[in-house]
């Protein structure tokens, strides 16, 4: 007769094998084939929320798409996705975070991106600023105009509309932004608490 165990006092048994186990990676070759960082940041994403957004930004007729969602579902890493994936295609792609910004800043923020790829010297400041009567963003949307040309199908990515400093007025400077711009592609993120669209 075996002596009764008492379920409280005795530890659990442990099976010595998980249950568990995850898969080998896939083998080309004889060799296993490993993934590092860097090869996953120059694959093309298909993720279906990007393949969308490629889709809807190449719409003949659009000016651009507005991405709105809940804090934390990923609109800042969709809008990293896209312009690594715009670039990939050889695109000129501008990503810029509206975060506690102003218009101001904003106009600054967009030239500091636009001189990085293209001379300084090939924009006229002079006659921009003339052409929009002194107005920073009149000035920038000029600019942008202006060398639309000489860049590869321009998308402007602005992420974080309701995170700037006066969310209202720079959706409606947005909203001026993209009725001025010719040949470009405006990408705009924002929650969906606490601003009205149109």
């Amino acid at each position: 007769m075996h002596p009764r165990r008492h379920r409280h006092l005795d530890p659990p048994r442990r099976n010595p094998r998980p249950h568990h186990r995850p898969r080998p990676l896939p083998r080309s070759h004889g060799r296993r084939l490993t993934r590092t960082p860097e090869d996953r940041s120059h694959q093309p994403f298909h993720r279906p929320e990007l393949i969308d957004l490629l889709a809807n930004l190449d719409t003949p007729n659009r000016r651009g798409v507005l991405v709105l969602g809940n804090p934390g579902v990923g609109k800042t890493v969709l809008l990293q996705q896209l312009e690594r994936e715009l670039q990939r295609q050889g695109r000129a792609a501008f990503l810029i975070s509206l975060r506690d910004i102003d218009l101001d800043d904003l106009s600054a923020l967009i030239m500091n991106e636009i001189t990085q790829v293209v001379d300084a010297s090939e924009v006229e400041t002079e006659r921009t600023i003339r052409a929009s009567g002194g107005d920073r963003l009149r000035q920038t949307t000029a600019a942008l105009n202006q060398v639309a040309d000489r860049l590869s199908a321009p998308v402007l990515l602005l992420d974080g509309l309701n995170e700037s400093g006066y969310p209202q007025r720079m959706a409606a400077a947005v909203e001026e932004l993209s009725h001025g711009l010719e040949g470009w592609r405006l990408v705009l993120t924002s929650r969906l608490d606490g601003l009205e669209y149109r």
